[in-house]
């Protein structure tokens, strides 16, 4: 008879769950009935979930909007969930709303969300990686770049048979006060010509010799800027 090791199977797909109490609902996160306390408001998330392994753990796999109801009488709505036969757990599954959201700290990272200039007559937003607090902030923004469309161009004129890949990028964004953040190519032209409005910073970086501005750089630059 054909067995299965639970352990070992669950290290081969990732649950990204949290595990919670009815008081730290409560507390914390809650689209619940009105009360004093205010509540950060956390939208539904909603992904077909795929199932790379044989064993089914899930009463339903997929995820399921419900409704909490605390033993206070209060109502929790608003989230997904499935039932983990496995672990004998509840999973809820969540977005955040960055409307009202200052800093998220996720591990050791810490990030915002922020208007970004995209062009002279664009305005986006998203999230970024906080590389620098304060007054200016040194931000991190990542993104995924496909080659899909040359993918597809290539495989009309038979010039190449390589499938599509997808890559994550890096780019470095400056924020004053509560501006859009604007993208920095890491060039002592570009950072004079945004941080120019303190003249002691402008007299700083015109006497430093930068051939190349790296992250370290640029957050001991942004650190100068903010303190004087």
């Amino acid at each position: 008879m054909f067995e299965t090791n639970p352990i070992n199977e669950m290290r081969n797909f990732l649950v990204i769950f949290l595990i919670f109490s009815s008081i730290t609902l409560a507390k914390s996160q809650s689209v619940h009935d009105s009360g004093p306390e205010p509540s950060l408001t956390i939208e539904p998330f909603t992904q077909k979930q795929v199932q790379i392994s044989k064993v089914n753990y899930f009463l339903n796999e997929d995820w399921q909007g419900g409704l909490i109801q605390l033993k206070d009488d209060r109502n929790v709505n608003g989230y997904l969930y499935r039932y983990n036969i496995f672990t004998d757990q509840i999973e809820l599954r969540t977005v955040v709303d960055p409307s009202p959201v200052e800093i998220i700290s996720i591990g050791v990272q810490k990030f915002i969300h922020s208007d970004f200039l995209v062009n002279e007559e664009s305005i986006s937003s998203g999230y970024f990686e906080l590389i620098v607090n304060g007054d200016c902030k040194l931000l991190l923004r990542r993104y995924i770049r496909s080659n899909e469309q040359d993918y597809r161009v290539s495989k009309i004129l038979g010039s190449s048979s390589a499938a599509p890949a997808s890559t994550v990028m890096k780019e470095y964004y400056i924020k004053k006060g509560t501006e859009p953040a604007v993208l920095i190519d890491k060039s002592k032209e570009t950072l004079l010509n945004y941080l120019s409005d303190k003249e002691s910073f402008k007299e700083f970086l015109d006497k430093k010799f930068l051939l190349f501005i790296n992250e370290n750089k640029l957050i001991e630059l942004i650190n100068y800027y903010n303190k004087i």
